[in-house]
Order: C-alpha cells, then structure tokens, then sequence
C-alpha cells in the first residue's frame, strides 16, 4: 500500500475530498491521498482517526457489540467516514458535508476489499544502486522519487504537505539541512510504500 495505489483506488469516488488509510494501534499513516484544497496534515489526521476508531470500537465493546465497522462522523462542512479493513487497518474518508449518506456508505464498502488487497501486496523491491559519492543526498532523494512515482508533480507536492517544506525549498534540495533531508526521506518511503531506498552506499 502507498500513495499512488490508494489514489488509484479511489479516484472514482464522487465528492470525496482525502482518504487516509491509517494502523489501528498507533495511528501510523501508511498512504494518504489529499484534493489540492486540501492543506491539513495528513500524519496528524492518522493520529486523530487510530485514536477516534479505537476509542468507538472500545465504547461498542462495553456495550457487547464486538468492536467497529464502518463509522459516520458529520461535522460542519465534512462528512468522515472510517471503514474498518483488515485487524490493523482503518480507512478514513473525508466527502463533501453534502455528500449522500447512501452513496458514502455504498462506496466506502465498494472499495474495501481493493484496500484490502493493496495491503496483503509485499512491499516493491528497491534497487540497491549505489548513488555517486559526491552526488548530494536531497537531489538522490527526490530523483528517486521522481523515478519511481506515477505521478512527480503529485509526489513532490505531497512531501511538501508531510513536511511542511515549501515547494521553492524542495526543488533546491541542496539547502536543504539534515533534519528536514531526514523529513524528506520519510515521506519519500511513505510515500513509495517501502521501507529502505537503497540510496546509502
């Protein structure tokens, strides 16, 4: 699972603004897709939602009816819905406030089982190329990510939403220091959907 394919999986969905598939126990974000109007952080949202499902699932307990499914949240301008996947997943869908419940219902169950599918998939394997020794490592970086993206004007635009680098810094990634090239490379695995890029020699 990453980025590119929960996109893919979604794309069809009418009047959804972001997705956000999240781990149950801790509210790690393993792939997000965000509209271009969407500014908020899609890690601090992963948070909030693994705390959110986990809190409702425990609520459902006490009252004996085994832990969470598919929940609705309505809120001024947004409808949310979260769809349980497998044990340690969640998915967030954010619609429209005026989004039908019926056809938010209907979607979201429609395109579980291809999340689901998604997250059963291996990781990709990544080249293990050493890069040249005096090539800088934010322009490694954001090569790669441009190599391997299905879309490079999308990836680049969602590391500067997770982390929070303007888009003028990124596209001079030798001024980048070493705690945002640390930034960047995190968001390029999330992104990816791997977990090591095979760029350190």
């Amino acid at each position: 699972m990453n980025d590119e394919r929960l996109r893919a999986a979604v794309a069809t969905i009418p009047r959804l603004r972001a997705c956000a598939v999240v781990r149950t126990a801790g509210g790690g974000l393993r792939a997000a897709y965000q509209s271009p109007t969407e500014q908020w952080s899609a890690g601090d949202f992963a948070q909030l939602v693994g705390r959110m499902f986990g809190d409702a699932s425990g609520a459902l307990g006490l009252l004996g009816g085994g832990s969470a499914d598919q929940l609705l949240v309505e809120a001024r301008g947004r409808r949310v819905a979260l769809q349980a996947l497998d044990t340690e997943h969640v998915a967030a869908f954010v619609f429209d406030r005026d989004a039908k419940l019926g056809m938010i219902r209907h979607r979201v169950s429609g395109v579980r089982s291809a999340l689901e599918a998604s997250l059963a998939e291996p990781a990709p394997r990544v080249s293990n190329a050493p890069r040249a020794s005096n090539a800088p490592r934010g322009a490694d970086l954001l090569e790669y990510l441009e190599r391997n993206a299905a879309d490079t004007h999308a990836a680049l635009l969602r590391v500067s939403l997770q982390t929070g680098l303007p888009m003028t810094l990124l596209r001079t990634p030798e001024r980048l220091s070493a705690p945002e090239l640390e930034s960047v490379s995190a968001s390029v695995r999330q992104i990816l959907g791997v977990q090591t890029l095979g760029l350190d020699s």
